[in-house]
Order: C-alpha cells, then structure tokens, then sequence
C-alpha cells in the first residue's frame, strides 16, 4: 500500500491519540507497526509506545499484543515476565488471545513456574471462546496424554472444531488422532464435538475481533504466532 496513505492517517490519528483517546491510540500503535515492516525501527518503537499508553489505559486487545511482543522479543527486548504480565491483564477480562497465550506460558513454564492446571485452564477459556490455537492444545495434551488423563474422544473432539479453520497441520493432527481410533470412537467423538461445538460462544467463534486493526498480510509481516493473537 501507498506509504502516503499511513503518513496521512499518522498524522489525524496522532491529533486523537495525543489527547488521550484509547482506541486511536491502538489504532495508531498498528499503523506504526505496518510502517515498521520496512524495517523503519524508530516505527517499531513507536508501535510499542502507543499500544502501552493503549494497554496501560485498558485496552485488552493493546495489552495481548503487547504481551506477545515481549512473548517473542519484538521490538522490545524478549521478557517472558513482561509477556505474562500483560497476557494476565487481558485475559482476566476474558480476552480469547491472551487467555491462550497465558496458557501457553503456563504449558512451558515461561516467566511462570509450569502449572499443568494453570495452563488448561486458560486453554479450555480460550478454546470455548473459539480460539483455534487454544482448541489445537487441548486436542494435542488429551490425545498424548500430556497433563491429563489420555482420552482419544476428547482430543478428537477438541481438534476436529479447531480443524474448521482448516490449518493444514492442524487437520493433520485430527487425522491421526482418528487413525488411532475405532468406527464408534469416532461416531462418539463427532457427537461430542457438536456438543462442544453448539456451546461456543457464537460472537467469538471462528470469528476476528471486530476491535482488533485490520492488518492484513500485504501491510503487515510479523511473527506467524501473531494471527493467534488477531491483529
């Protein structure tokens, strides 16, 4: 996109931002960091500014992103600590993407002692929400028995929904869950996952947060994990 086009929107959003406005201030903390794909530092820097100032004034989505840029050390210096601290903040407002990616820190005991419970906890809130990360998980530690009891049923259940975002290795994994499984295993877990399924909350499920910038791939390349977190 023309680079003309963000200068233009930096500057009215920065009018807004200035005086305080939370979601311009988010908004801007995005352009910032469209800008700094061109390897622009001083933008990167100043995408971290205003999604703090966001994050610090509430904004639960400014507060996820900025947990996963200490999560993997972008644009600031990698703090597993900070990560956490930021992924709590939006996740106890239910925030489906920090939910997942405390759960995660949890799981790999990053800037947190490892919490089996802990971890599936955030999974299963951010997985119920719709967060296909956080539904792959499940699958993953139900089907290899990881922190919980092994259950083919559940796994298949759980990565059969996180399959309807069609992730290639995602709808790899389901496969081979159901490879391991007997015709009735699979006709139950199917029930289940319907179940499952029609318990989802319908606003969040399969869907992008509507307060998340619309940063698509030709303006914005950034970690993968990134799409996780909807930006």
């Amino acid at each position: 996109m023309d680079k003309g086009f963000y200068f233009t929107a930096e500057k009215w959003c920065r009018l807004a931002a200035e005086q305080g406005h939370i979601e311009t201030q988010f908004r801007l903390g995005a352009l910032y960091l469209a800008l700094g794909k061109e390897s622009l530092h001083q933008d990167k820097l100043e995408a971290v500014k205003w999604y703090r100032l966001a994050a610090e004034n509430g904004k639960t989505a400014a507060q996820t992103i900025l947990g996963f840029m200490y999560d993997v050390g972008e644009a600031v210096p990698e703090d597993d600590q900070e990560a956490v601290k930021w992924y709590q903040l939006a996740a106890e407002q239910g925030h489906a993407p920090a939910q997942y990616g405390l759960g995660k820190m949890y799981d790999r005991g990053e800037g947190v002692p490892e919490d089996d419970q802990k971890a599936i906890k955030w999974y299963q809130l951010a997985a119920e929400q719709g967060e296909v990360k956080a539904q792959a998980s499940l699958g993953k530690m139900y089907a290899n028995g990881e922190r919980v009891p092994k259950d083919y049923l559940t796994a298949y259940a759980w990565m059969n929904i996180a399959a309807t975002g069609r992730d290639p290795e995602i709808i790899d994994a389901k496969n081979k869950i159901r490879s391991a499984m007997t015709y009735d295993q699979v006709a139950a877990a199917q029930k289940l996952s319907n179940e499952i399924f029609s318990r989802l909350e319908p606003e969040n499920s399969q869907a992008v947060d509507s307060s998340m910038p619309d940063l698509e791939s030709d303006q914005l390349e950034f970690h993968s994990d990134l799409k996780s977190i909807r930006i």
